[in-house]
């Protein structure tokens, strides 16, 4: 779960708090990390106690009608963003363990998936023994909740991971973009 913080423009005043534990901005923590970042609006993971804030896709078509309304998986040092809105680059990922699409290779629990999809290496023309891409989402919603990379060892993925799979399967996506282009396949649950 995460709730918003605050909303600070990238003149750095504050549009929205929700911390009514201070006396002023100066002393929050957030505030001072981020005042004069351009970002639209920040949240905050109760569990984690991260803070986290939206980021333009970077991976979208310029002329994407919508692209204003995504948000990266990524932030700007790689990692992954867990605010991330219809990233452009995870849902490629995600088409690739869709549950629509690619049934044997999604999980679902109580309206929370689970996608799995197997590193192929072109170089040995075979798929990396226990090397797989692990993804989570909530329904069929924008928002990947967790990418993470099992190749011998746990780990979280990154735009590198991502950019290295979405190469991996280029020819694989462009045929399924293709069918659901087409209608073949039916895009809505």
């Amino acid at each position: 779960m995460d709730r918003l913080v605050c909303y600070i423009t990238k003149e750095g005043e504050v549009g929205i708090c929700l911390r009514d534990d201070l006396e002023s901005c100066e002393e929050c923590p957030f505030y001072k990390k981020y005042r004069g970042v351009e970002r639209e609006y920040f949240s905050y993971t109760f569990w984690t106690g991260e803070l986290t804030y939206r980021v333009p896709c970077r991976h979208v078509p310029e002329d994407d009608p919508l692209k204003d309304k995504r948000s990266c998986g990524f932030l700007e040092d790689g990692t992954f963003n867990p605010m991330n809105w219809n990233c452009e680059l995870l849902n490629k990922i995600r088409l690739l363990c869709h549950p629509l699409y690619r049934p044997d290779f999604s999980f679902w629990n109580d309206d929370q998936y689970l996608g799995v999809v197997p590193i192929y290496d072109p170089e040995q023309e075979s798929f990396l023994a226990g090397s797989y891409a692990l993804l989570t989402w909530y329904k069929l919603r924008g928002n990947t909740e967790g990418f993470w990379i099992f190749d011998g060892r746990f780990r979280e993925g990154t735009e590198k991971d991502a950019l290295e799979i979405v190469k991996l399967y280029q020819e694989e996506l462009e045929e399924l973009e293709e069918e659901i282009e087409e209608g073949y396949v039916d895009e809505e649950e």
